[in-house]
């Protein structure tokens, strides 16, 4: 999670040091608004692999029980 993170930060540096380097307003505003963008759809699907790993662990776990209730 701290790679996924890390690396993001390092992505949207790269965006801003792109941005610095175009000369008009307009174009460094979209600039902006696309590592915006990118940076708020990678966090989203970073956060639903988060959520589809634990629900996986939910999932044997609740199916542990259900074989330890079984034996008793």
């Amino acid at each position: 999670m701290k790679k996924i993170l890390l690396s993001l930060l390092c992505l949207t540096t790269l965006c801003s040091l792109a941005a610095n380097s175009v000369t008009s307003q307009s174009t460094n505003n979209l600039i902006f608004l696309f590592s915006a963008y990118l940076v708020l759809w990678l966090g989203f699907f970073v956060y639903v692999i988060f959520l589809k790993t634990k629900q996986k662990d939910l999932q044997s776990e609740i199916e542990q029980l259900q074989v330890t209730l079984d034996k008793s």
